[in-house]
């Protein structure tokens, strides 16, 4: 639980670090002389305020991204809780995790890697930043890089971690139910027998190949929403900034984009199967305020905030650049191999159930591509 708390700490710190940025972005005066001396590239980069401030839209927008992101994030869970038919639950379950991953795949590519890529060759930026296009792809992978990186470092911790515990002799199933405090509570179906009982706390606590692929799952969750809070706090800055006839559009496409991505980040996290509820209650809280929050950031800088400045652009293509990189690797290496490619069940199913399962996957990758020509 150590390595879960301290990734959890870092993930909220850097989730809230765009905050810091986005002040850097307000000074329209300071962006202007940092422009090129031409006069029409002043005029391009300059705050374009044409549109007076709709405060009214900006305090429903809050709270429209906090009840689609809640809603969201709450269908995957309840459809584990309230499980009337296990094997149509099961399904059920298992087309909305695919649906998901095709969501956060599609998120990576057109969400995050093109608008980066976008912001990165902007003419408003000086141009040693410009000369090179493929910067925005060098971002990417580093955030690949850095993911793998953590993910095999963390695995060989864990692995060793394991093995000390064998050899000491002092991890045993039953042992650590008796060492644990608090009753261990998995969202999902409860087993009633007492066989049931025994592999889940093996599963749980153990030193074998099943625990260590949860515990892997588990760092993924953390990664994972560390890529989409980033995305999330821009996309709300984004909205809290827009006017006008831009604003109604982005408010509707947003509602679209978010309640999806929060289906696909509650299913990986109940996937994930963690100990206590805890973590899933923070990473759903975290999702749900975090758009909110950069949509009220943007609502009270929007007089003065200017997009098309260097800090503006430089901060969000990079971080977008970056998280586009994780979400891709996730979706990819860590969702779509282990559940499908990889997946023993998944190959031993029928072939009507693969069909739908790859159906879904198309599906959730296909409505977050066409939502992303609106925002």
């Amino acid at each position: 639980m150590t390595l879960n708390r301290a990734v959890a700490g870092l993930l909220i710190s850097a989730a809230l670090l765009p905050v810091v940025f986005a002040q850097d972005a307000v000074d329209p005066e300071g962006a202007a002389a940092d422009a090129p001396a031409d006069g029409g590239a002043i005029d391009q980069c300059a705050a374009d305020n044409g549109d007076p401030p709709e405060r009214g839209l900006h305090i429903a927008a809050v709270f429209i991204q906090v009840a689609i992101s809640l809603s969201g994030t709450l269908i995957p869970i309840l459809l584990k809780k309230f499980n009337l038919a296990s094997q149509w639950t099961d399904t059920a379950f298992d087309i909305v995790r695919n649906f998901g991953t095709g969501v956060i795949l599609a998120t990576g590519f057109v969400h995050m890697l093109i608008p980066a890529a976008q912001l990165l060759t902007s003419p408003c930026l000086p141009s040693g930043w410009t000369d090179y296009s493929g910067l925005p792809a060098v971002f990417a992978m580093a955030g690949i890089m850095v993911v793998q990186f953590v993910q095999t470092a963390a695995s060989a911790l864990l692995t060793y971690s394991m093995s000390r515990r064998v050899s000491t002799g002092s991890e045993d199933p039953e042992k650590s139910k008796e060492k644990t405090p608090t009753e261990v509570t998995v969202i999902g179906n409860e087993h009633s027998d007492a066989d049931g009982h025994h592999h889940l706390r093996e599963e749980l606590f153990g030193t074998g190949p099943q625990a260590q692929e949860l515990k892997k799952k588990q760092l993924t969750v953390y990664i994972l929403e560390l890529g989409i809070a980033s995305h999330s706090f821009f996309v709300g800055l984004a909205l809290g900034t827009s006017r006008g006839s831009e604003l109604r559009a982005l408010m509707v496409a947003l509602a679209f984009h978010q309640f999806f991505e929060g289906m696909a980040l509650s299913a990986t996290v109940i996937d994930a199967k963690f100990i206590s509820k805890l973590p899933l209650i923070i990473m759903v809280c975290l999702y749900t305020v975090i758009t909110p929050v950069g949509v009220t950031v943007g609502a009270v800088i929007n007089d003065s905030f200017n997009p098309n400045s260097p800090a503006a652009l430089l901060t969000q293509g990079i971080v977008d650049a970056f998280a586009a990189g994780i979400l891709i690797y996730d979706s990819l290496v860590n969702l779509l191999h282990q559940n499908v490619t990889a997946n023993t069940n998944f190959h031993l199913s029928s072939l009507g159930r693969k069909a739908l399962l790859f159906g879904a996957f198309y599906v959730g990758a296909g409505i977050m591509a066409f939502i992303g020509k609106y925002a």
